[in-house]
């Protein structure tokens, strides 16, 4: 069970990348809006999915779209609509950036969450698949069967800042200095999430949610002859084009007493 907000964002010509926030007044994250800057102002219609449950954890079925504050660096949007949305099945796509996640504590707290996540939040029918920025993207199979996405999960362990190589791949096309191998790195990352957002958009009226797994990090700028590889700003395109709900769990440390690490972003 979930409720669905309609959710109208005018994007200016100023406009940056933008994310937009909404308050669900349980604690819980929310997927976020996002738009790109045009030429003239433009009016785009965002789904935004939301979970909002009382103290006892039962699912709020009568808010109302006055119920809810959406917000984009500051400046609050209009909700247009509110309404529930029961008994759906949903595809759930989780990303576990391997790259920029530390070893040890950072690991185990994603570890820990998403297999809290798969036991709290996915319900009967919803699909999900596991992923890493190496897997192809020709083998995604969305299953209900969560054996195997227990399975990614529990034997997830991060990298980041080890670079021994591990697959043919790394050994034979990822070499040179640290700074070099962090850039080769950031843009298989861009360029994993840009494409599984992409094909997620081929399930067309159904419900989707990417989840990433990931530290904070900065990518190198591109040089000359480089514009057309994917960055940050290209997958959250991809992914509001494809209206799918992406969701940032960042386990560099623990979150507040009653709060989340999860942000979400398209």
């Amino acid at each position: 069970m979930k409720l669905a907000l309609a959710v109208a964002l005018v994007v200016s010509v100023s406009s940056a990348e933008g994310v937009a926030r909404p308050s669900t007044g349980s604690g819980r994250p929310a997927a976020t809006g996002s738009g790109r800057a045009d030429a003239d102002p433009v009016a785009r219609i965002v789904t935004i999915d939301a979970i909002v449950a009382d103290a006892r954890g039962r699912p709020l079925e009568t808010l109302k779209a006055a119920d809810f504050e959406l917000r984009e660096d500051g400046a609050v949007h209009a909700v247009d609509e509110a309404r529930f949305v029961r008994d759906r099945a949903r595809l759930f796509a989780i990303y576990l950036d391997e790259y920029h996640v530390s070893a040890g504590a950072a690991s185990d707290r994603v570890r820990r969450a998403l297999t809290a996540f798969l036991d709290s939040s996915v319900g009967p029918g919803d699909r999900v698949v596991v992923l890493k920025p190496l897997d192809s993207l020709l083998k995604i199979e969305f299953v209900e069967d969560r054996t195997a996405a227990r399975a990614a999960i529990a034997s997830f362990e991060g990298r980041r800042g080890d670079y021994v190589p591990r697959t043919d791949y790394e050994r034979e096309l990822m070499a040179g200095t640290p700074a070099r191998l962090e850039a080769a790195r950031a843009q298989i990352v861009w360029s994993g999430l840009d494409a599984l957002s992409v094909h997620l958009g081929t399930f067309a009226g159904q419900r989707k949610t990417l989840i990433m797994a990931s530290e904070p990090f900065l990518a190198p700028p591109h040089r000359r002859g480089q514009e057309s590889l994917a960055t940050l700003e290209s997958a959250i395109r991809a992914a509001t084009r494809s209206n799918v709900s992406v969701y940032a769990l960042d386990p560099a440390e623990d979150p507040p007493a009653g709060g989340s690490s999860a942000g979400s972003s398209a």
